[in-house]
């Protein structure tokens, strides 16, 4: 899949390839079709994370604050298209698969189970209603997408 071409047929600009790594979050926060403050919280901590590390290693900002703050309005102000964020969570992980950053994807799918658990739909909830079936099936494709 080529990533300027999913870019380009959704119109999303050029700069968000600084954070397609991260959509496998962005589509865990919408897979029960509702956003809560936690999930969205989660998101951008890892972003925050990712930005900061990138700060470190080159000693300079490499991606602008205004940049997040655009990709975050985005993609949790209101619900994507499903097949959009689909297609960038498949762009994401050929991304990661070509690094060879196992670590990374981990890490993804560690904050991907975070999300999942961390907004209930409804109070009291069954033992086996804590995560819904939407985030517990994009959980197992996540899961058991090779990263190799």
């Amino acid at each position: 899949m080529h990533i300027a071409a999913v870019l380009t047929r959704y119109s999303l600009p050029e700069r968000f390839i600084h954070f397609l790594d991260v959509m496998p979050l962005i589509e865990m926060v919408w897979a029960d079709g509702k956003n809560q403050w936690k999930e969205r919280e989660i998101v951008r901590d890892f972003l925050h994370e990712k930005i900061s590390a990138y700060r470190s290693d080159f000693g300079f900002e490499v991606i602008a604050e205004a940049d997040l703050r655009q990709v975050l309005d985005f993609f949790l102000k209101q619900r994507p298209d499903a097949d959009m964020l689909a297609e960038l969570r498949e762009c994401a992980r050929e991304r990661i698969l070509k690094r060879g950053d196992d670590a990374y994807w981990n890490a993804l799918t560690d904050r991907c189970m975070d999300i999942a658990a961390a907004c209930a739909l409804r109070y009291p909830y069954r033992n086996d209603e804590r995560i819904v079936t939407e985030e517990k099936q994009l959980l197992r494709e996540l899961i058991t997408t090779p990263t190799r």
